[in-house]
């Protein structure tokens, strides 16, 4: 039997909590843009990266042909980077954590970019000719601190129910944290220096600097050190704002959680009570079942013994009636035919006497 899924009691935050959760987001959507994707969206720099990446040599940064969403215009759908190039569309998302349901997420980004494609061209997708389209490429850079390889690859198919079904999506993933992929890194030098400045902040951070310091200090080596230094020195407040947002949001997230789990913790033990009662009845049952059978088998049998005494009296009784009422019956029967034999005899014999008299008369 199917079980019905619970509803959990809804936990409203209070305004001390849903104002500063408000804020934040909004800062954070205000910065669409972390550093790996402000970095790139420099043509000349999104260019060599796909250069890099696929073994070309395109001079032209004019040739891209940008298609990234905004979340402006599409509301709920932003992704990091897409463009085309030539043959092909490329979608580029950056990724701080594993996360194994990019695949799902960038089949919808994709069907978004196709869908403006086919209109922005024109394209007649219910016609007899077949139209075509950019082939898909899905590319995520990730440099979390979580060990991955340089390469590997997450399938649309692995979410599926079934292994049969008709939709594929690949997202190849690419480790480009500092000593991953290095032929990589050597033919982008700005995915180099990324990588280099990234694994600065994380070396100041666990050498006990805090977060603003650990930023400041890997800002200020970097710069001394040519590493993305024209960019840090354009862009310095707005990299320390990036990173302290980051931080700060997960920050808040941990806060959260913790206050989340406190005030879950009465409303889960009474979802969980009922959930285990519900599990529990029917086992419970089938065990208490023959002991209770085996306790109550000698008091119902006396219960009904003393409800059917009566009535087994009454036709026990009938019975014996029919029984010794045919039995007399039959000796009544047998008794008149032995008087009535003998009557019979006495009248033969009667009868014999009286001829005989007559004869000697």
């Amino acid at each position: 039997m199917n079980k019905k899924p619970k509803k959990f009691k809804r936990i409203l935050m209070p305004s001390s909590v849903r104002q500063p959760l408000r804020n934040l987001l909004r800062a954070r959507h205000n910065f669409k843009d972390r550093l790996f994707i402000k970095l790139f969206h420099d043509k000349n720099e999104l260019l060599s990266l796909y250069n890099a990446l696929n073994g070309s040599n395109y001079s032209d940064p004019n040739l891209l042909e940008i298609t990234t969403l905004s979340d402006m215009v599409y509301i709920g759908i932003k992704n990091d980077c897409s463009f085309i190039i030539g043959n092909y569309l490329n979608l580029y998302e950056h990724q701080s954590t594993i996360n194994p349901n990019m695949p799902i997420r960038g089949l919808n980004y994709f069907s978004t970019i196709y869908r403006n494609y086919i209109q922005t061209n024109d394209l007649n997708i219910y016609g007899s000719v077949l139209v075509k389209l950019p082939t898909p490429r899905y590319i995520v850079f990730y440099n979390g601190e979580q060990e991955l390889p340089d390469k590997s690859e997450i399938r649309l198919s692995e979410a599926f129910l079934e292994k049969d079904g008709c939709l594929e999506c690949i997202a190849t993933v690419i480790n480009i944290n500092l000593g991953h992929n290095e032929d990589l890194m050597k033919s982008c030098n700005t995915l180099l220096q990324y990588a280099q400045f990234v694994a600065k902040v994380r070396e100041y951070y666990s050498l006990g600097y805090t977060h603003r310091s650990a930023i400041n200090n890997a800002v200020e080596y970097c710069i001394e050190h040519d590493i993305l230094r024209g960019f840090l020195l354009k862009n310095r407040n707005e990299v320390n704002y990036m990173f302290e947002t980051d931080y700060s949001m997960k920050k808040f997230w941990r806060l959260q959680e913790i206050s989340y789990k406190r005030d879950m913790k009465p409303v889960l033990k009474i979802e969980m009570h009922d959930e285990i009662m519900d599990e529990l009845r029917p086992e419970i049952k089938n065990e208490l079942r023959p002991e209770i059978k085996n306790e109550l088998r000698p008091e119902i049998k006396n219960e009904l013994r003393i409800e059917y005494e009566e009535e087994l009296r009454a036709e026990a009784k009938a019975n014996i009636i029919a029984e010794l009422s045919a039995q007399i019956k039959s000796e009544i029967q047998n008794e008149i035919k032995r008087a009535t034999d003998e009557k019979d005899k006495e009248i033969a014999w009667l009868k014999k006497q009286l001829a005989e008299a007559q004869k000697q008369t």
